[in-house]
């Protein structure tokens, strides 16, 4: 297991210096944790919670916290009601200020399997309630996951982990942004995986990368 925590710190390294090199903006880091209690075989709770770097260290630039109820209509789709909570510094004029932002959101999730492949499709529609403002936003977000030593997320499966996702505004200008990710991931146990990669977030003018690291987390709320 150490053997393998080394060769996934020794990835990201590899990927920050990289990106170092090829862009003049910092690199910033998100940490992020996912975790998902089942309620019973339909029914299950949704967190999330990511704290973003503007920098590798030492300049705050957000905390996102989410919570959402899931619904398993049949065993590939997921349909989820959820809401999330964003707290940034932008800086304006020179100055940095605070400013919070809460998003209702609904959402499809449909999963694929093949073999060692893995895909999650998900559409996400979200408004977004600021202080002087009011959007609707819809994304799509494309998933998978490649096993590399497992047929199933066991322990100790090494994984590579990419998505891509588009941000389309209801309103001028309909483009916001695409994301594209690609990542090293460990499972620790069935129900607890660790993985980091690089993501870059490509808007109309420019773009900007991010290590990101995650902890996935599956947990029981039911008696079973």
């Amino acid at each position: 297991m150490k053997k393998i925590l080394k060769e996934i710190f020794f990835l990201a390294a590899i990927l920050v210096g990289l990106n170092l090199s090829a862009q003049e903006s910092d690199y910033g880091i998100w940490g992020i944790y996912v975790g998902t209690g089942n309620i019973d075989k339909k029914w299950s709770l949704f967190t999330e919670f990511q704290y973003r770097d503007y920098k590798i260290v030492g300049d705050f630039d957000a905390i996102v916290a989410r919570l959402a109820g899931q619904y398993d209509v049949v065993k590939n789709i997921n349909l989820s009601l959820g809401y999330s909570y964003f707290l940034t510094r932008p800086t304006i004029n020179g100055e940095q200020v605070t400013r919070h932002e809460h998003r209702p959101y609904q959402q499809v999730i449909i999963r694929n399997k093949f073999g060692r492949l893995y895909f999650n499709h998900r559409y996400r529609f979200e408004q977004r309630i600021l202080p002087d403002d009011f959007r609707l936003r819809f994304r799509y977000f494309l998933q998978s996951f490649i096993l590399l030593n497992n047929k199933s997320f066991e322990k100790k499966t090494i994984y590579i982990s990419t998505y891509a996702e588009i941000f389309l505004n209801t309103e001028s200008p309909v483009y916001d942004r695409v994301r594209f990710y690609l990542g090293l991931g460990y499972a620790l146990s069935p129900n607890l995986r660790m993985e980091i990669g690089n993501m870059v977030q490509v808007f109309e003018t420019f773009s900007r990368h991010q290590l990101q690291v995650f902890f996935i987390h599956n947990f029981n709320l039911g008696k079973n």
